[in-house]
């Protein structure tokens, strides 16, 4: 191994004030290969955090290009490892087996860290020792960095039964307790492809409960051709192995073992849409036929499988939502042949959404087009607002726009006449929104926001006044509202 730079970064050693002597400490490991263009931009992510005492160490997995000299810019501020390629997680254990933070974390060479991620997450983790670690939103970009979606809300506390029905964690989103880390030892380098969810489940399984940042902290790169997830196949061999590890434990919790088959089912499910994605259709239908056989109630619904599809095809990862479409009506297995009946509707149902985000980047014209050709293929979508609505609420707060109420209102203000029916449903959408920003106010823990957020929704859409929930969130957050508490 070649070592360079070995000092921490941001004052970790010389120089650091007796103020922050006793803050916690934080180590984050970058691991790259080949990408010293993008590499770049994620050291200066980090090193640009508003916490003080951070120590960051780029693991070079056998980089050939002109990594070394990127890193070398910053010596005194970043510690480099050059090795052999070993794949990535065994890079990331060598790199965090080299730190010395309370509080661990990883970076991939092309995502970033927004500046006060590592300081909200600290904050949570000290305060809160039952946490083996704390997780965060995330926003994805572009490659050319456009931010794109938003990931949504996590669970948190003793999540082990939501997290066996899917991964809902970036592996650059927690920061880890290095005592949990330890303990349940690491990413498991047999299975590198899963090997994130496999630390995740093991970690819950371990007793230890997640803790959430609920705001959007850093960014995910969406991913070109030739990354880990585009051989589906190993993904959903090491998926599987890591889910059976589960089940196979000498004492599952009941409440894990009441939900095994939606958890295999909704892996299946998952697993299904990436097959599809890279037009493995044979093995695509293989794996939502073992989704259906684990969860017969998958085939009740027609429709909710259509919906499943077009959210899918609407994938960042899906170049070609229609192609894919196309291609997987095209292939429908004879158990599933009913199916074909749903083509149309389907197509429909993709350009709708479509549309609907071609509204959020002012591609107006386009956006109207390919609404009238959705309403050609299925007359009775005018005839649906509450379908539409919930379209509309859902894009409003994942998409990355400056202001979903704004959005809402440039959907519904720029119907083309076919769709003009729809505007009626501008009071319902409005209030859902106001309701939806408050509630991820008050998981992101700004609930001064909150209480005017709610009243406003309240006084657009009574029906929330009926939802415990949102009258709970009113009242746990009226005392930031004045002042009374943070």
């Amino acid at each position: 191994m070649g070592l360079a730079g070995e000092s921490g970064c941001r004052g970790l050693f010389a120089g650091e004030e007796l103020s922050t002597v006793t803050a916690s400490r934080v180590s984050i490991v970058i691991v790259t290969h080949n990408r010293a263009r993008l590499l770049r931009e994620a050291i200066d992510s980090v090193l640009a955090q508003t916490y003080a005492r951070v120590e960051l160490i780029v693991v070079d997995n056998g980089s050939t290009d002109d990594t070394g000299s990127v890193v070398n810019a910053y010596a005194g501020r970043v510690r480099y490892v050059k090795q052999d390629n070993l794949g990535v997680a065994a890079a990331r254990n060598a790199g965090i087996g080299m730190s010395t933070g309370d509080y661990v974390g990883v970076l991939d060479d092309d995502d970033t860290y927004l500046p006060t991620k590592i300081e909200r997450q600290v904050a949570i983790l000290d305060a809160h020792p039952e946490f083996g670690l704390v997780h965060c939103r995330y926003v994805s970009t572009a490659p050319d960095g456009r931010w794109l979606e938003k990931s949504n809300i996590s669970p948190e506390g003793a999540v082990l039964p939501e997290l066996v029905c899917g991964c809902f964690l970036m592996v650059h989103t927690p920061l880890i307790r290095r005592q949990c880390f330890d303990d349940v030892g690491g990413f498991d380098q047999k299975i590198p492809w899963a090997a994130d969810w496999d630390l995740w489940l093991r970690t819950a399984q371990a007793g230890y409960r997640f803790g959430g940042a609920q705001e959007v902290l850093c960014t995910y790169r969406m991913a070109l051709g030739g990354t880990m997830m585009s051989n589906v196949a190993r993904q959903e061999l090491e998926t599987m192995t890591a889910l059976d590890r589960v089940y196979a434990a000498p004492a599952v919790p009941v409440a894990v073992l009441a939900v095994k088959d939606k958890a295999y089912a909704q892996n299946y499910l998952w697993l299904s849409s990436r097959h599809f994605g890279v037009q493995a259709w044979d093995e695509g239908w293989r794996c939502f036929s073992d989704a259906c056989a684990r969860l017969p109630r998958l085939r009740e619904s027609p429709v909710n499988l259509v919906h499943i599809w077009r959210d899918d095809a609407l994938g960042l990862r899906i170049a070609d939502p229609l192609g894919y479409a196309d291609g997987l009506m095209a292939c429908l297995p004879t158990a599933f042949a009913d199916l074909a009946l749903y083509r149309d509707y389907l197509r429909s149902q993709i350009l709708l959404g479509i549309a609907l985000k071609n509204f959020a980047d002012d591609e107006i014209g386009p956006a109207q087009a390919q609404l009238r050709e959705a309403i050609r293929l299925d007359p009775q979508l005018p005839a649906r607002p509450d379908a539409f609505a919930e379209m509309v609420y859902k894009l409003a707060l994942r998409l990355a726009v400056a202001s979903p109420l704004a959005y809402a209102e440039t959907v519904l203000c720029n119907l083309p006449p076919e769709a003009r029916a729809l505007v009626a449903v501008r009071t319902r959408v409005l209030g859902d929104l106001n309701v939806g920003m408050a509630m991820e106010n008050y998981w992101a823990r700004q609930r001064a926001r909150v209480p005017a957020q709610i009243l406003t929704g309240v006084s657009r859409r009574p029906q929330w006044l009926l939802n415990r929930g949102v009258w709970a969130m009113l009242l746990k957050s009226l005392p930031a509202r004045i002042g009374l508490a943070k």
